[in-house]
């Protein structure tokens, strides 16, 4: 970590917060859209329509400050964040729907 400055750490950690909360975000978009598109057998594909939100603390982190590992630095910190954010021991299908898979 050559020639980084206090600033720059600030911001990627400002960064992978941001992006922590987003990666949750879709994580629980995902499965409330894999609910609505299960019964017409579309669920398999609710992860490839948002996929790409998980590149995006990565490809900003690159441009931005332009220095040497932000990138995987940002993208492993918001990824960390977002683990720790979720709630132990359950998934998030169980968090908002807890009796609509162990009903059938």
């Amino acid at each position: 970590m050559k020639n980084w400055k206090l600033k720059d750490v600030v911001f990627l950690s400002l960064l992978a917060v941001v992006f922590a909360v987003i990666y949750l975000g879709a994580v629980y978009l995902a499965v409330f859209l894999s609910a609505l598109l299960t019964p017409l057998g579309l669920a398999p594909l609710v992860n490839e329509f948002i996929f790409g939100v998980w590149f995006m603390a990565a490809t900003l982190a690159g441009y931005i400050p332009r220095r040497p590992g932000a990138a995987i630095l940002a993208e492993t910190l918001a990824t960390l964040l977002e683990i720790l954010a979720r709630r132990r021991g359950k998934k998030p299908s169980q968090k908002y729907f807890p009796n609509f898979l162990t009903r059938f």
